[in-house]
């Protein structure tokens, strides 16, 4: 398969999902054709994922418009988009996949309206809460339109939980068929010890 993986952040970037699409990026090289499609300058090379950037220190539209563009470039043939939501990658990525007719998987990890909010002092809600009743102004609500226009034409979106999955769906007036839950491996895999088979049942109760 051939792979788009669309992201606001990544490695050197600490903040999520920068280290989520790295390691994705690892594993799927193994066995697919990956190609990362990001802002910055100097990303960190893996092996099996091609990566192409986008300077983040131009002007908002610039970056978009060059953002989308090779985007669209890299995506011939591709058979899937995966894209970890963003304002700065949404609208390029549903865009291309329309045009493209490929399909597009949506990974919601946290609501970015409400980080916009919490950031410029608008709320001291909880996401949840934000969602059921979020606070407004011009650039929250250009946010949330952005997101719920992606959301909603996406094949799949994508959460962390299957509560969240269904305040997402309601709150963005999702179809739940395309919401669906996916949750996040554990970092290592820990194998907890196993009760020895002569330890008597009623002390394992």
């Amino acid at each position: 398969m051939k792979i788009i993986l669309a992201t606001p952040l990544y490695p050197p970037d600490i903040a999520e999902p920068a280290p989520y699409v790295k390691e994705l990026a690892s594993k799927l090289g193994q066995k697919h054709q990956v190609t990362i499609v990001t802002y910055g300058n100097t990303p960190q090379e893996i092996s099996g994922a091609k990566i192409i950037t986008v300077n983040k220190g131009q002007a908002v539209i610039i970056r978009l418009l060059k953002y989308t563009w090779k985007l669209f470039r890299t995506s011939r043939g591709a058979d899937v988009i995966y894209v970890q939501n963003g304002p700065s990658v949404d609208l390029s990525v549903i865009l291309v996949g329309g045009l493209r007719n490929v399909p597009v998987v949506v990974r919601f990890s946290h609501d970015k309206a409400w980080e916009r909010a919490k950031q410029l002092g608008l709320s001291h809600k909880n996401q949840e809460d934000f969602l059921k009743s979020p606070e407004n102004n011009l650039q929250i609500g250009l946010i949330t339109a952005l997101q719920k226009f992606a959301f909603r034409r996406a094949k799949i979106l994508t959460s962390p939980s299957i509560y969240m999955s269904c305040l997402i769906s309601d709150s963005y007036n999702i179809n739940k068929k395309h919401s669906i839950a996916l949750y996040s491996p554990p970092e290592k895999i820990q194998v907890l010890p196993f009760p020895s088979p002569i330890v008597p049942y009623q002390i394992l109760i």
